[in-house]
């Protein structure tokens, strides 16, 4: 496909209005590289790979889940034996457990750092894509003089460089981490269902009562951080702004270092840098204050979540109920589902900035889209 059908293609969809962070705005920005680029073909390769070493990962989670189970049980076995051929058998089968643990750990350390290259491959190659076609686009056929005198979009620079390399970034680190969390969710629901019983909840029977846990947990945590978060996309989207004006004050007084010196306008150029550097400061106060909240709040909702499958299954050990390798298993598939379902939350900082970033680039592509664009035609007067 030619380079000016890909170009065409990261312009389509894109309006001067359609700046909405909808994952309809964010596909117009990755579908191109993937779809009709040059390097679509090593692209979806490198995606392959990396979704593929993603998959495996939650494959050993689950495997280290079971090896955990089996391990807890067999020392609390040899613990309790106290006829010596059993003892001995026990260490043995200890033995092996921790011979499985040590492959099953080679195996997981192997994909992470195969993951991490070839996934940091790909963000570098797609930035780099990218880069060249905005590039191209901005200074083709006067695009950059005409977006400037019509005012569509503010520090085209900034958009192209810093922009692109975060849209790269974090659209790779948040699809990957949602497609682990959406593929490990099943696999330790079913662990956790299996394990957890049946508990009497105010004389009713609730089966599967901590995997009702795990979820009502996550929904409350979901909630409240996005409540108290909200307000990061816009902060996010205006310190990127603030950022980029105070870049161009600086290099405006580059460019035009003979013309202030002979003008003597040393001082109005400094009150211009001032003025723009509180308005960082003051922005970037505001999401500093914001996001220690959401720390704070983060915090909390993790740390209570170490603790609240141990407390629920405390009972049923006591009771012998499960046995310690069914506590263990059962506090760690808990942790694992309310995890998975608490990535929302978790990612909700991350998740702010990428949405501002789509918003930019939209925005951008659209004033590109609209500046090129030929102005319909004035209709003819009646009788010629």
């Amino acid at each position: 496909m030619s380079r000016e059908e890909t170009r065409s293609g990261l312009l389509r969809g894109s309006s001067l209005q359609g700046t909405t962070t909808s994952l309809r705005s964010a596909w117009n920005l990755i579908k191109p590289y993937y779809t009709t680029s040059d390097e679509r073909w090593k692209a979806r390769a490198l995606l392959a790979t990396v979704i593929g070493l993603t998959l495996g990962q939650v494959y050993i989670d689950v495997k280290l889940s079971n090896w955990g189970n089996k391990f807890y049980n067999t020392i609390s076995e040899l613990a309790q034996s106290e006829d010596p051929a059993a003892r001995d058998l026990k260490a043995k089968e200890t033995h092996k457990l921790l011979l499985d643990f040590s492959l099953l750990a080679g195996f997981f350390i192997g994909a992470i750092g195969a993951k991490y290259k070839m996934s940091e491959k790909l963000k570098l190659d797609w930035r780099k894509w990218m880069t060249q076609e905005y590039s191209s686009a901005w200074t083709n056929d006067g695009t950059y003089y005409k977006i400037q005198m019509k005012g569509l979009s503010d520090n085209p620079d900034q958009r192209i460089s810093d922009d692109v390399n975060e849209f790269t970034a974090s659209t790779i680190s948040l699809g990957l981490g949602a497609l682990r969390a959406s593929t490990s969710l099943p696999s330790f629901s079913y662990i956790l269902w299996n394990m957890s019983g049946t508990a009497n909840i105010l004389g009713v029977a609730v089966p599967g009562y901590l995997m009702f846990g795990a979820l009502g947990y996550a929904a409350i945590g979901t909630a409240v951080g996005h409540w108290r978060g909200k307000p990061l996309v816009k902060l996010n989207q205006d310190q990127q702004k603030l950022e980029a004006d105070l870049r161009y004050a600086l290099v405006n007084v580059r460019n035009n270092a003979e013309a202030i010196a002979l003008s003597g306008g040393e001082d109005v150029e400094k009150a211009i840098l001032q003025e723009r550097l509180d308005k960082v400061a003051e922005n970037k106060t505001k999401i500093i204050n914001k996001e220690k909240e959401m720390i704070i709040v983060n915090s909390f909702y993790n740390q209570a979540a170490i603790i609240a499958p141990y407390l629920i299954t405390l009972p049923r050990l006591v009771d012998k109920g499960v046995t310690l390798g069914d506590f263990f298993q059962c506090a760690s598939a808990f942790s694992q589902v309310q995890g998975d379902l608490s990535w929302f939350f978790n990612s909700y900082t991350e998740l702010a900035r990428f949405k501002s970033v789509t918003n930019r680039l939209t925005t951008f592509n659209g004033a590109m889209q609209a500046v090129n664009t030929p102005a319909p035609a004035a209709p003819k007067p009646k009788g010629v």
